[in-house]
């Protein structure tokens, strides 16, 4: 015989000794009352950034200045690297002195196609030199339209020089040093990531019978799907004070699991989360009903299903321990005072309000056995 088994059987023999002994077997004993129950699904989700970019350098070049501590918040427009622009400041130099050129032959090229375009209706040209003057404008106006191209470009690139930050954000640990060669043709072009502050969204999966729930709540109480709250906890139990609610969810079920995913929307202004943080999500998927709520620490279960002993034929601080069996709508965490979270259950079938039922104790007892009682709340 095991010591799971020996501790079994000297349960279940404690009510008759203590009976033996002329003992009534001690137990806590609190009514039972209405709580809020409102369908619940809790999930495992991960935090992610509203919008996370990679900062890349576009063009080759030296890193001559980083203006950022790492892990800090920036603004959006913040330089926060320097590539050395003394090569693209001479390409823009440069594209600007062909551009020159390329207009003035351009303006050249127009007014001798309007003195031989008068001419040739004035018959004096023939048609084969009228054509040529046209062709050399339509050459020209090619030209000076690349030259124009090629001025954006190099300005382009003379920015590119510059890596901003494209929004309000934390960035995190650069992948680069000072006078690094960085940029397309190296082997570092990637420098750093920036996730936009503000506010997370938390990706999770909910099974397709919480789907029906909350869908059908959707369509019975005229909800959007932004009308349903979401909490969060750390993986250690711990409440994050913040409330979101629901933004989205996937186009299809995932067959091999049965799920669908889904994601929530939180404003995080002091960056309470982190990107790839794992947490715990506390879906509400319909309204609040009135039900009767116990601590789940109250609930025993046998082959017949989940039952509680509840006191009758109460006589003073003694009464009978009867086994009644209990249906439960839902197990779900309850947010204490003290910040932290307990298991309670909420009730559909079996004890009414107001009814006493054993909290501590139980192994005590047996059903139909008297039992001496106080009320409270021990575990």
């Amino acid at each position: 015989m095991n010591f799971k088994k020996l501790l079994i059987t000297a349960a279940a023999l404690l009510p008759a000794l203590l009976s033996a002994q002329g003992q009534l077997p001690a137990v806590t004993a609190m009514p039972a009352t209405m709580g809020k129950y409102a369908p619940t699904a809790t999930e495992i989700g991960e935090v992610r950034s509203t919008e996370s970019v990679p900062l890349t350098a576009r063009v080759k070049g030296e890193i001559v200045k980083i203006n950022f501590t790492e892990g800090e918040k920036v603004k959006a427009g913040t330089v926060l690297f320097e590539i050395d622009p003394r090569e693209y400041e001479a390409a823009l130099l440069s594209a600007q002195a062909d551009l020159a050129k390329a207009k003035s032959e351009k303006d050249h090229a127009n007014l001798e196609f309007k003195r031989h375009e008068e001419l040739r209706e004035s018959d004096v040209d023939s048609d084969a030199k009228f054509q040529q003057y046209k062709n050399q404008k339509a050459k020209a106006d090619a030209s000076y339209l690349a030259a124009e191209a090629a001025v954006k470009l190099a300005a382009l690139n003379l920015e590119y020089t510059r890596i901003k930050a494209p929004f309000d954000g934390w960035v995190g640990l650069r992948d680069c040093s000072l006078h690094e060669l960085v940029g397309p043709g190296t082997a570092k072009q990637q420098l750093a990531t920036i996730e936009k502050s503000g506010g997370i969204k938390v990706d999770f999966s909910i099974a397709e019978t919480d789907l029906i729930t909350l869908q059908r709540n959707m369509e019975q109480n005229k909800l959007r799907v932004r009308d349903f709250p979401v909490k969060l906890l750390l993986q250690d139990g711990k409440p994050i004070d913040l409330t979101g609610s629901l933004k989205a969810w996937d186009n299809k079920i995932d067959t091999r699991t049965g799920t669908l995913k889904m994601q929530a929307v939180f404003d995080d202004p002091d960056r309470k989360l982190i990107p790839g943080l794992y947490v715990d999500v506390l879906l509400t998927l319909g309204p609040a009903t009135d039900m009767i709520e116990i601590p789940s620490v109250a609930i025993t279960e046998d082959i017949a299903g989940d039952y509680v002993y509840v006191l009758t034929k109460v006589e003073g601080n003694t009464a009978t321990a009867e086994r009644r069996y209990i249906k439960i709508a839902s197990e779900q965490r309850k947010l204490l005072p003290d910040g932290t979270y307990t298991a309670v259950s909420f009730v559909k079938e079996g004890l009414k309000e107001n009814e006493l039922f054993i909290t501590a104790g139980i192994q005590k007892v047996r059903n139909g056995a008297r039992c001496q009682f106080r009320k409270g709340m021990d575990e």
